[in-house]
């Protein structure tokens, strides 16, 4: 990069003084050009300062009520407070399954989540389906949380019988977080804001065990 009086070009357009380090291009861009290409042309890291501050502040397009998932389905508050830890463990294993996959957006989540939710569908119905997405990197988010899902299952079967993981409640909880990832999507092709908030939720599972084991814990981490 040519360097004149410590004035630093963009790396994009050549001309704007760079200010920021794009960690997507890892090359100094300006402000303009990282606004333009944020989650468009630039496949931004989740660690990105900037996408992160840009998540907060940004206007959202308006969407269609009509498209939200689960269009007259009420959840409420108790249901989301009772099942908070659900909520972080299912997050969080879909956290897991899209960290090794660095070009993950939210589309490939949204479509797990559609999955699961169809899925859950079908079981209610009394009908063995498993509508796992052709999309490997949905595949692998899809697959953590059924095998999450199963894992507690096993879990509470083995705490005597005493606590019960229903269809529903699990249902209610994919409904969530598809509502969260349908209200955070920003119109970008390559949005990642669901992700993000996905990954606040990342618990490694065996360190929370641990540190139950000992704290003296003897309940399952799930509280219904």
């Amino acid at each position: 990069m040519h360097v004149i009086y410590g004035y630093v070009p963009c790396a994009i357009c050549k001309t704007a003084k760079a200010k920021r380090f794009c960690p997507g291009i890892r090359e100094e861009i300006c402000p303009g050009c990282c606004g333009a290409g944020r989650e468009r042309t630039i496949d931004c890291p989740l660690n990105c300062e900037y996408l992160a501050e840009a998540h907060r502040h940004e206007k959202k397009p308006e969407s269609d009520p009509s498209a939200m998932p689960g269009v007259g389905v009420r959840l409420e508050d108790d249901f989301l407070q009772a099942n908070e830890f659900l909520i972080v463990l299912v997050g969080s294993a879909m956290c897991e399954a899209f960290r090794p996959h660095t070009n993950a957006l939210d589309t490939d989540a949204v479509a797990a989540l559609d999955a699961l939710a169809e899925t859950g569908k079908a079981r209610a119905a009394g009908v063995v389906y498993e509508a796992k997405p052709v999309n490997p990197i949905a595949a692998d988010m899809f697959e953590a949380v059924e095998a999450r899902i199963a894992d507690v299952r096993r879990r509470m079967e083995e705490a005597d019988g005493k606590y019960s993981l229903p269809d529903p409640i699990v249902e209610g909880v994919v409904l969530f977080l598809q509502r969260v990832a349908f209200g955070l999507n920003n119109g970008r092709p390559k949005c990642k804001a669901f992700l993000v908030f996905l990954s606040q939720f990342y618990v490694n599972v065996k360190d929370a065990e641990a540190e139950a084991e000992e704290a003296g814990g003897d309940e399952p981490l799930v509280v219904l």
